[in-house]
């Protein structure tokens, strides 16, 4: 389990987004200047939940359906197995991938949200 040593930067929680106050780039979704807690970093022992089975949208407005959840067979690692809606192709993300937040266009966003039907 990784942690980030809080003697050089301050933490803030903003929409559950682990943030480190005076680093990394200006944010105008927050107004601090900010950097994202990178992909899997266990931060305060809080455990990363795998997404649901089920509908999401992916940030840029793509359409998707999680399948199930898998295991890479050399590493371990949990990886996300889901469909697009729009050509039929199936992929695998890790699962700190599928559910971290991004910059995007200025803003923090969950790189897929999950949506109803």
């Amino acid at each position: 389990m990784l942690k980030y040593s809080l003697s050089l930067a301050r933490l803030a929680c903003v929409k559950n987004v682990i943030i480190f106050v005076g680093a990394g780039p200006k944010s105008r979704a927050c107004g601090l200047r900010t950097m994202l807690a990178p992909p899997g970093v266990d931060i305060e022992g809080v455990p990363m939940q795998a997404p649901a089975v089920g509908r999401y949208r992916h940030f840029k407005g793509g359409y998707y359906q999680v399948l199930t959840l898998a295991l890479h067979t050399e590493t371990g690692e949990q990886l996300v197995i889901y469909q697009s809606e729009q050509d039929g192709a199936v992929y695998a993300r890790p699962v700190a991938m599928f559910m971290e937040w991004i910059e995007h266009q200025g803003d923090v966003v969950s790189r897929f949200t999950p949506v109803a039907g």
